[in-house]
């Protein structure tokens, strides 16, 4: 007779061991149809971490969440919508099937339907229904590292998450980018590279030099390690003339700048006002990114770049805010009682805004929220579109001959009130560069108002559309003649306008254009 077939949980032999009941693996999901039943905010989790993997995601539920609005938004036809109650036929074409509804009948009967069909089911927060489990995960770069308890704890899962990103260098994921780029030319060489040789060139030297910004350096020593491995020419990673001698690594290798490191969870908890940068997600300083993966919560809003999520923990809450001109789901009065409230039940609640938080971002609002509550507060500044907009066109704000001061104002100020805040006289005779912040809709208004006041209509002016982002556009004219050019262009939010003679360098100095195209290219 053969051996007993193994049970999930019993091993073979006298180790008194035990065999893991889940086989881990990861797929492949680019182009595959998964489909999600549910439409709350464990569901927006499901379905962000789908589309991240390339997914073409399905999404049936009655009632959509703010949040997955937002996805659907960003996504376009990744997304394929369906406003209604689950059906069997929903399941046709399916590669995996995640069910996350707050009805246990719901997702019995999605899972009965799906393995019928011979389709993999997760259920979430119902083991007797999953015939998969989604891992809590720590992300660095393409490195993914999966964790998961066989459903015994999420709460353990998620203090190994928790170690695991704090302990794990960042720099990893730049050190993976180098690895692959080396091997990659390698292969087109026709150079063979033993298994032995890329594990020997992997090293904290080489971390240490990441996280000093010096990856040529980190190429050329993994390269020369390679290609002489075994040698004596093999030698150490060279250091800098500020830095004689060999570096020592830090064992925090992403200090948090902006506040003491301390874990509050158990405890009291705390809001952390983060700005998410303009729209280019590379553009999130690495305290923001810190606190983000720290967060028990993070609500953010319209204008946040989604990939940034990537970085809260699997069991974090995501909050969609949604605010936008004309009409929000939440108003601020409601986004100060959330952030409070989550706050005073112990949460870490990171408050996401895009660019600065301070910066006609009404940080300082929900600031003072935190203050009338009593609740501890910090600020992580992030980078403005009101400087990285005009960068990202190849307009400097300020440049020697041409404009010695620059002034921000919202482009919400109706130019026409009697009482506005603005005063356009003083402003169009300035002299300096204006940077007019979300002023789609008025720009006809305040532009004529500004000739109005002086200022010369042929004057240099430009609309940056999508800023930072590879959708980006710029529309360029005069004082006299943007509003009808960004019109005909069919601009819309999030824009920036720059007025100003620092607008004649926007042709000599336009970059971002040519570097993005390159990207694209690369990555096909």
């Amino acid at each position: 007779m053969g051996p007993e077939p193994l049970r999930p949980g019993v091993a073979r032999g006298d180790t008194g061991g035990s065999v893991s009941r889940y086989f881990p693996v990861a797929l492949d999901l680019v182009d595959r149809r998964c489909l999600v039943v549910g439409g709350g905010a464990v569901a927006a989790r499901k379905i962000r971490a789908l589309l991240e993997a390339g997914a073409q995601v399905v999404v049936v539920a009655p009632d959509i969440s703010p949040g997955i609005q937002h996805l659907v938004g960003d996504a376009g036809a990744q997304i394929e919508l369906r406003r209604r109650r689950f059906e069997p036929p929903d399941l046709e074409d399916a590669f995996v099937v995640v069910t996350a509804t707050n009805d246990p009948s719901v997702n019995a009967l999605v899972a009965e339907q799906a393995r019928a069909r011979r389709v993999l089911v997760n259920a979430a927060d119902d083991p007797a229904n999953c015939d998969f489990i989604l891992p809590a995960v720590v992300h660095r770069g393409d490195i993914q590292i999966a964790i998961t308890t066989g459903g015994q704890s999420p709460a353990l899962a998620r203090h190994l998450r928790e170690r695991l990103d704090r302990d794990v260098p960042r720099e990893y994921a730049q050190l993976a980018d180098v690895l692959g780029a080396l091997r990659e030319e390698l292969r087109e060489t026709g150079t063979r590279v033993s298994a032995t040789a890329w594990q020997d060139a992997i090293s904290d030297d080489a971390l240490g030099a990441l996280r000093e910004g010096d990856v040529a350096r980190v190429t050329e020593f993994i390269r020369s390690r390679l290609l002489h491995f075994g040698s004596d020419s093999m030698g150490d990673l060279p250091t800098t003339s500020s830095s004689p001698g060999k570096r020592e690594v830090s064992s925090d290798p992403s200090p948090t700048i902006a506040e003491p490191r301390r874990d509050v969870r158990g405890g009291r908890g705390r809001i952390v006002l983060v700005g998410a940068g303009p729209g280019d997600p590379g553009l999130l300083t690495v305290a923001g990114q810190r606190a983000i993966s720290e967060a028990d919560v993070v609500v953010y809003d319209r204008l946040v770049n989604a990939v940034l999520l990537d970085s809260a923990r699997a069991d974090a809450r995501t909050v969609y805010a949604g605010k936008s001109r004309g009409g929000a789901p939440m108003s601020q009065e409601e986004i100060n009682q959330l952030i409070c409230d989550e706050a005073s039940m112990g949460n870490v609640v990171v408050r996401l805004k895009g660019g600065d938080p301070f910066v006609f971002g009404r940080g300082g609002e929900e600031a003072l929220a935190a203050v009338q509550a009593g609740i501890p507060f910090t600020v992580i500044p992030g980078i403005s579109a009101a400087t990285a907009a005009p960068a990202y066109a190849g307009i400097p704000v300020t440049h020697r001959g041409l404009s010695s001061s620059f002034t921000v104002l919202t482009g919400h100020e109706d130019p026409t009130k009697p009482n506005t805040a603005v005063d356009w006289d003083v402003l169009a005779r300035a002299g300096g560069t204006i940077v007019l912040l979300m002023g789609v809709d008025t720009l006809p208004g305040i532009c004529q108002r500004l000739i109005a006041a002086g200022l010369a209509p042929e004057t240099p002016a430009a609309v940056i559309q999508d800023a930072t982002r590879e959708s980006q556009r710029t529309v360029t004219g005069t004082v006299g003649d943007i509003a009808e050019r960004a019109s005909a262009a069919r601009i819309r939010a999030p824009a920036t306008t720059v007025i100003g003679n620092v607008v004649e360098l926007a042709p000599i100095l336009s970059w971002w254009g040519s570097c993005a195209e390159a990207a694209h290219e690369t990555d096909r």
